[in-house]
C-alpha cells in the first residue's frame, strides 16, 4: 500500500511500517493505523521534505530518517512512547540545530558536538544538565560521550531509552529528578566510574 512495506494482522494490517518502496518520495503521510515505524523505514529518501505521522503512532525506530538530507521539519506526536537513535541524523533539520542537546517536541534525540578542525577533537561536555523541557530522553542520545563526567536530569523528565547514557567511560555522578517514572535496560550500561 503506498508505496510501502508493512506488517500487521488481521485487526491492523499496517500496523508496523517497514520500509518505504519509493526513495525518492518527498511527501508523506502515514496511514492512520500505524502503530511503529522501523529501524530505517526512511533512511536515505534524499528527496524527502515533508512527512505527516498518525496520532497512534507510538515507536519510531532507530535511524528512522537517516539521511533524509532535505526533511527541515518534524513533528513527534504525543501518542510516541519510544524514540530510537539518531532518527534524524544527516538531515536538514538537524544541520540547523545549534551545538549542544538536539531535542525536538519534548524529546531529547542527541546531542550535536562541535569538531575542533585544527586538532580534530571532538568538543564533548563534562558536566551537563537536561532542561526541564525534556520529558523523554531517546535511545543512545549520549552514547559514547567519552568525556562526560557529571550529568544533572531536571526535574520534569519521565522516561530514559535504552543506552540512552551507556559507554560513557568518565561517567561518575548522575542526579534523578522524582518525576522519573522509568529508566529502560542499558541506560547506563559500561560506565565503570558510576
Amino acid at each position: 500500500k503506498d508505496g510501502a512495506s508493512y506488517l500487521g494482522n488481521s485487526e491492523n494490517a499496517y500496523a508496523v511500517l517497514v520500509k518505504v518502496a519509493d526513495m525518492n518520495i518527498t511527501d508523506c503521510v502515514v496511514d492512520e493505523n500505524v502503530r511503529l515505524i522501523l529501524e530505517g523505514a526512511f533512511e536515505n529518501c534524499q528527496s524527502l521534505t515533508n512527512i505527516n505521522l498518525p496520532s497512534t503512532l507510538t515507536t519510531i525506530g532507530s535511524f528512522a530518517f537517516r539521511d533524509c538530507v532535505a526533511l527541515a521539519q518534524l513533528t513527534i506526536p504525543q501518542s510516541v512512547t519510544a524514540v530510537g537513535m539518531n532518527i534524524l541524523e544527516y538531515t536538514a533539520w538537524e544541520e540547523r540545530q545549534n551545538y549542544g542537546i538536539l531535542s525536538l517536541d519534548g524529546w531529547m534525540l542527541g546531542y550535536k558536538y562541535q569538531y575542533d578542525e585544527q586538532d580534530y577533537s571532538i568538543n564533548s561536555p563534562v558536566t551537563l544538565t537536561i532542561p526541564s523541557e525534556i520529558k523523554n530522553i531517546a535511545v543512545g542520545a549520549l552514547y559514547e560521550a567519552e568525556l562526560l563526567e557529571t550529568l544533572t536530569i531536571s526535574e520534569g523528565v519521565e522516561t530514559i531509552g535504552m543506552a540512552a547514557f551507556a559507554e560513557c567511560p568518565y561517567l561518575s555522578e548522575v542526579t534523578l529528578p522524582q518525576s522519573l517514572k522509568k529508566i529502560d535496560i542499558s541506560a547506563f550500561e559500561n560506565c565503570p566510574m558510576l
